[in-house]
């Protein structure tokens, strides 16, 4: 049996078993990922007009890259917890970490070996040693090394 990418909290633990409670699906299991709280994204015209022409999604690549790169300095990121229909959407590795199933993808193995995820102020964090990572980017580069 894989070693898990990372520990989990019991404040962790309790908030994914009410979310996945919560979520209906007979058969989910979860990703560890990352969002944005900015609700208020301010798109540029000339992308959402592309967007709503239907541009193919090969073409949407570059205007897609620039758009980011644009709002990039102002986004806030933070880690997020998806979850999944098993059956609609099979993941290529899944793992037990504390009786939950994670998908853990070939990315993201030993990537957060020694972190543990805990959940803090309504918030899902990393904690290794005495830091507290709030999203993915901020890992120091050796660590993330893959």
């Amino acid at each position: 049996m894989p070693i898990p990418p990372f520990s989990l909290s019991r404040k962790a633990i309790s908030e994914i078993k009410r979310r996945l409670k919560g979520s209906g699906i007979d058969n989910p299991y979860v990703l560890l990922g990352e969002s944005t709280d900015d609700l208020t994204l301010s798109l540029s015209d000339g992308f959402l007009e592309a967007v709503a022409s239907g541009t193919d999604q090969k073409e949407m690549r570059a205007p897609a890259r620039a758009e980011y790169e644009r709002m990039r300095p102002t986004l806030k990121f933070c880690l997020a917890l998806l979850i999944y229909d098993f059956y609609e959407k099979r993941p290529d590795d899944l793992i037990d970490i504390a009786g939950i199933r994670f998908a853990t993808p070939p990315s993201t193995r030993g990537f957060l070996s020694g972190y543990q995820l805990d959940y803090s102020a309504r918030r899902f964090v990393l904690r290794k040693d005495d830091q507290i990572f709030q999203d993915l980017r901020s890992i120091p580069r050796d660590d993330a090394a893959t």
